[in-house]
């Protein structure tokens, strides 16, 4: 396996995100110093090296690092002839080379500067009070563990819970007569939380309502068949902690700081904008404000 040496790749590898970090051997980490190559009195090192795997693209990274090692090092050594190459032949001053490498310093400075700004606004009391306000002042939520014996007919769901109720066991009858996979085992569907993405709503409604330990009184019909639920547990869901919703929230709140940051940037600045003719380009016209209802 050999891999090629692109220009995105040795464009990634001017960003200086990635990190060298050695694998361990034998219990050592390797120091990222090594020289690993010499090419014509030039140093390469482990740092070089490993900087090509973090940049090969996801299927190549799940590979060992050792694997690949012997291939990864002479695609280094591949890098380091191409660059002397370019530079013996001056393309560092030729216009193409020149223009790009200004375009993507822009880029880099223009996304250096989203990021520090953003680190600056998202510091962690920002983020904790969004916390605090999203997650740790909402509702406590439950989940309820419920069992149920499904049938084709209302009468033969009414004839269920008049067994349950001369004291019949309900693992026993959901196994004998429930059409639902959960049958074999006792109609037990575990625990589950409110929420349209969890069961239906008929369902819902009716197991939430139900005391541990209670069966429904009453067929429940959805678009399944009829049901005869049996709560056997509820239980209040663990919210989760500020550290495991911390990157999540700064995600969402990252966006509307690049929004603010370029809202603020347009303030006070004049700016036309033309079509590809050169002729002004037409705005759209405002968003009239609707009036405020009349109390």
């Amino acid at each position: 396996m050999r891999f090629s040496v692109s220009v995105g790749a040795l464009a990634l590898a001017l960003c200086g995100g990635l990190t060298a970090t050695g694998l361990a051997q034998d219990g050592a980490a390797p120091n990222p110093e090594t020289v690993v190559a010499t090419v014509g009195g030039d140093e390469i090192t482990l740092a070089d090296v490993v900087q090509l795997y973090q940049e090969l693209p996801e299927q190549y990274r799940q590979i060992p690092f050792e694997m690949i090692y012997a291939n990864l090092l002479e695609n280094a050594i591949d890098s380091h002839l191409l660059i002397a190459a370019a530079r013996s032949a001056g393309m560092e001053n030729d216009p193409q080379v020149v223009d790009a490498v200004a375009r993507f310093t822009e880029r880099v400075m223009q996304q250096a500067y989203l990021d520090n700004e953003i680190q600056s606004q998202l510091t962690d009391e920002v983020l904790q009070a969004r916390y605090d306000e999203q997650i740790g002042a909402a509702p406590e939520e439950f989940e309820v563990r419920a069992s149920h014996i499904l049938v084709e007919t209302k009468e033969e769901a009414e004839e269920i819970i008049g067994l349950l109720d001369g004291g019949a066991d309900f693992a026993t009858l959901a196994a004998e007569r429930s059409t639902g996979p959960s049958g074999p085992s006792g109609g037990d569907l575990g625990y589950f939380g409110a929420g349209p993405t969890r069961m239906v709503p008929e369902f819902e409604q009716a197991a939430f309502a139900l005391e541990i330990g209670h069966y429904s009184e009453e067929p429940v019909q959805t678009q399944f068949g009829w049901h005869v639920i049996l709560v056997t547990d509820k239980r209040a869901v663990e919210k989760a902690s500020f550290e495991e919703v911390r990157d999540q929230l700064r995600g969402e709140m990252a966006n509307q700081v690049v929004t603010d940051v370029l809202a603020d940037l347009r303030e006070d600045v004049e700016i036309a904008k033309f079509n590809p003719d050169g002729s002004p380009l037409a705005e759209p016209p405002a968003e009239e404000e609707q009036p405020a209802p009349a109390e």
